[in-house]
C-alpha cells in the first residue's frame, strides 16, 4: 500500500490550519481542517487528528466501530482543550479518517472533508458533506431559486469540538479497492470532478498528488488546500 500527502496554505490565507497525517505500514490516513471562523482552527485540526492517529496507532486491529469511538474521543478532546484555552470559546475542526481492516477498509467523517475512491476510471463521492446545503436537500427546503451551494455549503451542520454534538458518517468495503483520496474542501471547492478524475488517475502517485494540489492553487487558492492519496 503507498500513501502520498501534500499539504498548501493556499494564495490568500494567513496560516494553514489543515493537519494531516498517515501511516502505510499501519494502514490508515487522517485528515482535519480546523475552522478558520473560530478560535484556534490550528490547534483544533491538530489536536483531532493527533487523537485519532494515536489511538489508531495503538490498536491491534481497527474497525468501522474503532473509528467511530476514536472520532467521539477527538470531539472530547478538543472540546476539553478549548475549555483549558479559552474559558468556554469553541473551537472546531472537520475530519475523515481512512483505514484498512481485517475484512477491507472503513472510513469515517465528520463536516465537509472528504473521501473519494478512483476504481476502473470512475470517481465517486464516498463521504455526504455535513452542510446546510445538504441538509436542505435531504429536507426538500431549498429556497425557489437560490444556488444552495453557493449560500449555504460553507456551512457546517457538524464539526468536531462543537459542543452540539457529532454523528459521524461511516463507510466500508473490501480491498483491493483502487485509488482513495481524502481532501479538505480548498481542494474540492475548487477542483471539479472531472478535472480531479483526470488526475487521479495519472499512474505515478505522487504525481497525481502533484497534480491535484496544483489545479486548486491554479483556481485561486482561496483556502488552505490538503490532500492523502492512498493506492491498495
Amino acid at each position: 500500500m503507498q500513501m502520498v500527502t501534500r499539504t498548501h496554505p493556499g494564495l490568500i490565507r494567513v496560516r494553514n490550519e489543515d493537519w494531516i497525517g498517515c501511516d502505510a505500514k499501519k494502514q490508515f490516513a487522517v485528515l482535519a481542517d480546523g475552522m478558520g471562523g473560530l478560535f484556534a482552527g490550528d490547534v483544533a485540526s491538530r489536536t483531532a487528528g493527533e487523537t485519532v492517529a494515536a489511538a489508531l496507532d495503538e490498536a491491534t486491529t481497527i474497525t468501522p466501530e474503532l473509528l467511530l469511538a476514536a472520532c467521539e474521543h477527538a470531539h472530547q478532546t478538543v472540546i476539553d482543550t478549548a475549555r483549558e484555552l479559552e474559558m468556554g470559546k469553541q473551537m472546531g475542526t472537520t475530519l475523515v479518517v481512512w483505514a484498512a481492516t481485517p475484512s477491507g477498509w472503513a472510513a469515517a467523517h465528520v463536516g465537509d472533508s472528504r473521501l473519494y475512491r478512483w476504481h476502473n476510471g470512475i470517481l465517486d463521492q464516498l463521504t455526504e458533506d455535513h452542510t446546510l446545503a445538504q441538509r436542505m436537500r435531504h429536507e426538500g427546503s431549498a429556497p425557489a431559486g437560490i444556488d444552495i451551494d453557493k449560500e449555504y455549503g460553507h456551512i457546517l451542520t457538524q464539526a468536531v469540538g462543537l459542543l452540539s454534538g457529532i454523528e459521524p458518517g461511516i463507510c466500508s468495503g473490501v480491498l483491493p479497492a483502487g485509488r482513495f483520496l481524502l481532501c479538505s474542501d480548498g481542494l474540492s471547492e475548487a477542483v471539479g470532478n472531472v478535472t480531479i478524475t483526470d488526475l487521479i488517475a495519472q499512474p505515478d502517485l505522487s504525481v497525481a498528488a502533484s497534480q491535484l494540489m496544483q489545479a486548486a492553487i491554479d483556481e485561486g487558492g482561496r483556502d488552505n488546500i490538503s490532500l492523502v492519496l492512498i493506492d491498495t
